[in-house]
Order: structure tokens, then sequence, then C-alpha cells
């Protein structure tokens, strides 16, 4: 390879770097925070590109606005949903996809208002179809080695589930919520136990630095998670909140 060719490849990876950037994030499952897989996503802007994706996902873009559509079927039905527009430009950026019930795709602020025009929305992407010719798995010849590391990682699960129950147990004991975060905690309970922070924050009718606290002050405490989506977060109870109404 001559200087001149040489000069030319190392231009071009400069160009690809600069001009090519890597969005990525986690598929989140609203209900109970957990990751989806075997989930469609579908990216339309300067370019069109469909993929399946399991718990998280990453993609080169150009700069530009993209709309990224993220489905999950469940015997051949869309069950979960998430659409956002995102914008892409001259960096790597975390944007996590949080899927919401489809029956509830409509009622978020973020969302169509029209019902009959998502129900009927043919440009969702469509399911995975299954390989109508599977392979079958070669027999395993490692079944002990399987079966010991099995036996470790449920040790290891098992101590993990011992040390954050205690975890989560100090933590209530130590904190105590104030009148001002069990109204916000009721709040939150009577919308179906998830609320966006921007909504919550007009119903308040808080300072911006004083919602960041109490918010803050409840996720410690593990009454609450918090979810980056888009410019809000999204608030979901935990089990543990319910511990917090104040008794009548």
């Amino acid at each position: 390879m001559t200087k001149a060719q040489l000069r030319i490849l190392i231009i071009l990876m400069l160009s690809s770097s600069v001009f090519s950037n890597a969005i990525y994030g986690e598929i989140i499952n609203a209900d109970n925070f957990t990751k989806l897989n075997n989930t469609v996503i579908r990216i339309d802007g300067q370019i069109t590109e469909q993929f399946t994706a399991d718990g998280q996902y990453s993609v080169d873009l150009e700069p530009g606005s993209y709309t990224f559509t993220a489905v999950h079927y469940s015997n051949g039905k869309v069950d979960y949903i998430d659409k956002e527009n995102v914008s892409v430009n001259g960096s790597q950026t975390r944007f996590d996809l949080v899927l919401i019930p489809y029956d509830l795709y409509l009622i978020t602020p973020q969302q169509h208002s029209d019902v009959a025009a998502v129900a009927n929305d043919t440009s969702l992407p469509a399911p995975a179809q299954p390989d109508s010719n599977p392979v079958s798995p070669a027999p395993d010849q490692s079944i002990f080695l399987i079966i010991g590391g099995l036996l470790v990682i449920g040790s290891i699960a098992l101590v993990y589930i011992l040390v954050r129950r205690k975890t989560v147990n100090n933590s209530e004991e130590a904190y105590l919520p104030d009148e001002e975060a069990r109204l916000m905690l009721k709040i939150i309970r009577e919308n179906e136990g998830r609320m966006y922070q921007k909504e919550l924050r007009g119903i308040l009718n808080w300072s911006e630095a004083k919602m960041s606290v109490t918010v803050s002050e409840l996720e410690s405490a593990g009454l609450i998670k918090r979810i980056k989506k888009g410019r809000d977060n999204l608030l979901k109870m935990t089990e543990g909140a319910g511990q917090t109404e104040k008794p009548s």
C-alpha cells in the first residue's frame, strides 16, 4: 500500500467516525422494569432499518432526526409498544426504549389522540417469523459443566436476593416519607402506579428543585423507580411503597 493510499484510508476512517454515531439503550417493560426480548425495532428517517433485539440494542446512524418504533408481540398480537422521536447529533447517545401496554399507548402525553388511527396502523413492524425448518441442536456433551454452572449461578442469585432484601429493608427503616412525599406517592398510586415526572410536577405545582429532591429521596428508599424516557422521567411505585400509606 502506497503512502497516498494510506492517507486516503485514514481520511475515510476519520470521516466514518465523524458522520456515523452509535445510539444504544435497553428495551424495558414499563409494567415491571424488566428487559423485553424478541422486540422488533424499526427506525425511520434518513434511512429505514428494521431488526429484532433482545433486551438491548445498538445501531450506527448519521446525524439527523429519526422515529423509533419498538413493538413486542404475544401470540401474534401487539402487547407492548413505544414510539419516540430521537435526534442524533454527533456523539454516542443512550436512549432507553420503555414499552408500555398497547391498551395504554394512546393515553400517554407523548402519543396520538386518535385511537382508531393507531389501532389500524399498518406501518407497525411485523413480528419475527419462526424458522419453518429449525435445525436440531447437537447433543450436549458438557452436561456436568452445565449443571455445575447452574448451581454456581443459583448460589450467586440467592446471595444477591438476600443482600438486596436486607438493603431494601434497611432503606425503608432509615427513611420515613414526610407528608409531601406521601402526597406524591398517593397521586402516583391513583394513576395506576406510574406517571411521568413532568405531569406529576404540574399537578403538585412544585418547583423543579423540590420535585427532583423528593423523587431522589423516594428512589433511594426503594419506594419508586425512575427511568429516563426522552426528556422526561417515568416514575413507577414499588411494592414497598404500599407500606407507607398512612392508616386512616
